[in-house]
């Protein structure tokens, strides 16, 4: 038995996992988070996993929030 969490953090853009078109400039995907970002800021709240790079390794100053996932027990 595992227990689940949540972990919110500040990373660099170029360390994530996109999900979409590689070949999409810079600023398309920029934009796209940064409208998925709107939307949940002015609808309701939803959930998007990011995945980082192999071998990215996340700060412990970089961690902002870890949360037990509770619904999971």
């Amino acid at each position: 038995m595992h227990t689940a969490y949540e972990v919110v953090a500040r990373v660099d853009g170029n360390n994530i996992v996109y999900h979409g078109d590689d070949d999409e400039p810079e600023e398309e995907k920029a934009m796209a988070y940064i409208v998925r970002a709107y939307n949940n800021a002015f609808s309701e709240p939803s959930e998007y996993e990011l995945l980082l790079k192999n071998g990215v390794q996340v700060e412990p100053c970089d961690i902002l929030e870890i949360n037990e996932f509770k619904c999971w027990d």
